[in-house]
Formats: C-alpha cells, structure tokens, sequence
C-alpha cells in the first residue's frame, strides 16, 4: 500500500523528470524568444513542485541535506521567475519576503553542520559540517544579492535577465546533479559510469555560463526592444 511519503516521491520524480526535460529545451533555446518561453513555463512549474515535494520527502527521511536543497531549488527558481516577471527597476513584497526562505535555510544549515561536529563520527547522513556550512554559506551568498536588489529598488536590463538566466540554471545543475550523481543506481549497469552521468551536469553548467557572458557582453539585452522576432 503506498504511503502519503510514497506518493509524494512519486509526484517529485515525475516532476524532476518534466524539468530536465523542459528544462534542456529551455536552455538551449533563443532567451526570450516564443519556444524558450514556452518550455520555460514548464520548466519553472515542475521545478517548483520538485523542489517542494523533494524537501518535504527528504524531511520525513531525516536527510537535512536534501531537504535544504529541495528549499534552495524552490527558492531559486521563484526568485529567478520573479527578476523577469517584474518590470525593469520595479520590486514588490515577494523580493522582500523571499531571502527569509533563504535565510531559514541558512540558519537550519547551520545547525545542523554543528550537530555533525559533535557527532561520534562527525558526520549527520554521511556529509561532514562544512558540507553543512558550505550550504549556509550559499544561502547567505543569495540573500546578500537579495538585499542588493531591494536596496537598488529592482534591476533592469542585463542585470535582471543574468539573474534570471542564473538562479535558474543553478537550479537545474542541483536537480540533474541529484539525479546523475546522487542517484546512479537508477541508470542501467552499461551507463553508470562517472563520465557518462556527469556529462549531462557539465553541459548544463558550460551552456548556463555562455548564456550568462553572452547576456553580460553583448548588446543583446542592453536595452528594451519593442518587439522580438518569432522565434524560427
């Protein structure tokens, strides 16, 4: 009989399936153009759902580690959905609420890398305490630029797509990390080879930067267009 934990899985393997997929497409797409927004959409919902459902599952699993990073990946992406969502120099209550997710996590990250250090073997679920701090130290890295862009009152133009185009991709590395890396037993004996399962996270990390130097060091995003061409 499958339990509530069980269901939930389910759900976010489901989900993680759908946003590596939409996800790929999205990446390798035109940014802004009708088919990188389109599969875009897709990606930010599944993304979401997985997010949620892994931390909750990770939770009930007593796997800290997971379960930060299932609220860092929901965090990231409705951060990242949000920098394009506004218009440029605009903010609202959402990018003032937010970095307390992030700090929650931080804080949760914390505590629970000490708890490691005064453990007999001095790790909690395998991981050492400066895993744990290494966690706090990237979810005080995202408040910090938080409260840049509160400060600022929004971003606009390159800025705000670079962090569109980085929160997301960061989001997708933890998912196709987690997947690849973290769960190779799933795959088939003749593929589960680091090299084979840890290219999938290098093409996405390769493809993320040259999206983010083309967005940082091109015209391209400089300035508002009135119009974009349909994407062909």
């Amino acid at each position: 009989m499958l339990t509530v934990v069980s269901i939930i899985l389910i759900i976010h393997i489901c989900a993680g399936t759908i946003g590596l997929l939409s996800g790929t497409v999205s990446l390798f797409s035109r940014k802004g153009f009708p088919l990188h927004r389109k599969w875009g959409h897709i990606f930010f919902v599944s993304m979401l759902v997985m997010g949620a459902t892994g931390a909750f599952v990770a939770f009930m699993r007593d796997r800290p580690d997971s379960t930060i990073a299932g609220l860092l990946t929901f965090y990231l992406v409705s951060t990242a959905w949000m920098a394009v969502r506004r218009k440029s120099g605009e903010i609202g209550n959402f990018e003032k609420i937010s970095p307390l997710l992030a700090l929650s996590c931080a804080i949760y990250a914390i505590s629970v890398g000490v708890a490691a250090a005064e453990t007999e073997i001095g790790t909690i679920r395998g991981f050492p305490p400066t895993f744990y701090f290494g966690q706090a130290g990237l979810a005080a890295f995202m408040i910090a630029l938080d409260v840049s862009v509160i400060v600022r009152g929004g971003l606009s133009g390159a800025q705000r797509i670079a962090r569109h185009l980085w929160r997301m991709g960061f989001a997708m590395f933890v998912a196709a990390t987690s997947i690849f890396l973290g769960n190779p037993q799933v795959f088939p004996e003749p593929v589960r080879r680091i090299e084979i399962l840890a290219a999938p996270v290098l093409i996405i990390v390769v493809t993320s930067v040259f999206w983010l130097l083309r967005v940082q060091f091109t015209n391209l995003y400089k300035k508002p267009k009135k119009s974009l061409p349909h994407a062909t």
